[in-house]
């Protein structure tokens, strides 16, 4: 699989930005003989977002994200790396419920262009933009290249892991103790995200339950040994 590119900024396109001005961009083209054409708004902003080397797509559909369905069920993909969402348009059997299919498909080229993030979401829901940018989970699709961070619920192989992280917090009276029968018996309170930057050996973050003193969030990393936990007032 060749490798994304990064787009250099094209000169006219990023303009504006250098002197703080925030482009409207229609969907519009002309011909050469002035005729004003139509064009699709999803290629349009993909183009447009390459041309720029923008660091995030984000399309707003009224639906709430790539839905999938197979065999007449139908699901909501959260997270899609690049390989995936080809592997997804491909696939038989499997119908990206409209107007899906049009948005991924951009995502696809805008991923391959350069972009290193592409946000589909539902643009009727209030403040959606905000809960898709700065939450963990956020409420639509996102298709993103390989070093990004992936959200999933822990596992059974993830307790030793939860264990040891927590251990250092526990000896120093900042969470509660917990063995790890307790954990395993609620392992469904815990969320693993992990990050396919450093290698494939993903770098596990396993985000505590909020049933201590004060509402904490603990991470680990491969790159340090170092054990990271960020608290804020319950």
């Amino acid at each position: 699989m060749d490798r994304p590119r990064r787009t250099h900024r094209h000169p006219a396109a990023a303009r504006p930005l250098e002197h703080d001005v925030i482009p409207v961009v229609p969907p519009l083209g002309c011909d050469g003989e002035g005729f004003t054409y139509r064009l699709n708004s999803d290629a349009v902003a993909m183009e447009l977002a390459k041309a720029v080397g923008a660091a995030k797509l984000i399309f707003l559909t009224t639906i709430p994200g790539i839905i999938v369905r197979t065999a007449g069920e139908e699901s909501l993909e959260r997270h899609l790396s690049v390989e995936e969402a080809e592997q997804l348009v491909q696939r038989k059997g499997v119908e990206i419920v409209e107007p899906g299919s049009s948005k991924l498909a951009s995502a696809i080229k805008a991923l391959r262009g350069g972009v290193p993030r592409v946000h589909i979401i539902d643009g009727q829901v209030e403040e959606g933009l905000l809960g898709e940018v700065f939450s963990n989970e956020g409420i639509g699709t996102l298709v993103h290249l390989n070093e990004y961070q992936a959200i999933r619920k822990a596992m059974k192989k993830d307790v030793r892991a939860v264990f040891a992280l927590i251990r250092g917090a526990v000896e120093n009276d900042e969470l509660l103790p917990r063995t790890m029968a307790e954990i395993e018996r609620t392992l469904a309170d815990y969320t693993s995200s992990t990050s396919t930057a450093a290698s494939p050996a993903a770098s596990p973050c396993i985000l505590i339950p909020n049933r201590t003193r004060r509402r904490w969030r603990a991470c680990a990393s491969r790159r340090s040994s170092k054990t990271r936990a960020l608290a804020s007032a319950s």
